[in-house]
């Protein structure tokens, strides 16, 4: 894999990468390289072992796997302290989507309707089972407009992680 200086994107898996493929900007793209790893450990480890061996930013984006902010707090202090630990705090940037990567689709009204129709999922549907049937049919990628990846992009917590890519690779995409 050839990184040259670009930012590095960690993700626990593969589907994690195909949604960032599909969903961040062009200029962003360019200036990063997405990488998969195998599930939340694996990502961590395979961090770490970026951080020792390279000199290049990583943005370590992972699911919380809970809604509880005590805990998503815990999380990150506990992965926030690797990093530290080796002195490569500066190195790393982590992003944690609460409770999963797919909460983008429930975060934006236009793509949250059109998903609960199709699926017949209801109309409160922020729930772990729910965001479970995205995470197995991950067909919505294909069915993405345009119109609907922007509006993710400004609607969603995917905002938040496009700030923190910008501040690291500084593109000039901005946000409406």
């Amino acid at each position: 894999m050839k990184v040259g200086n670009k930012t590095i994107i960690l993700t626990a898996g593969n589907f994690d990468v195909k949604i960032l493929q599909c969903l961040l900007p062009t200029s962003i793209l360019e200036k990063t390289v997405l990488v998969p790893s195998t599930g939340f450990s694996g990502a961590i480890s395979k961090a770490k072992s970026f951080a020792i061996q390279l000199t290049n930013k990583i943005i370590l984006v992972l699911d919380a796997d809970t809604f509880n902010d005590d805990d998503i707090l815990e999380k990150r202090d506990n992965i926030e302290y690797i990093f530290k630990s080796i002195g490569k705090e500066d190195n790393v940037d982590l992003f944690l989507f609460k409770p999963y990567i797919e909460i983008i689709f429930a975060e934006s009204n236009v793509i949250k309707n059109q998903i609960r129709e199709s699926k017949n999922i209801p109309t409160n549907w922020y729930g772990f089972n729910e965001l479970e049937k995205i995470k197995k049919d991950k067909s919505i990628l294909q069915t993405l407009t345009k119109e609907e990846i922007n509006h993710i992009r400004i609607n969603s917590s995917l905002k938040l992680l496009i700030e923190l890519i910008n501040k690291s690779v500084k593109t000039e995409y901005l946000l409406a």
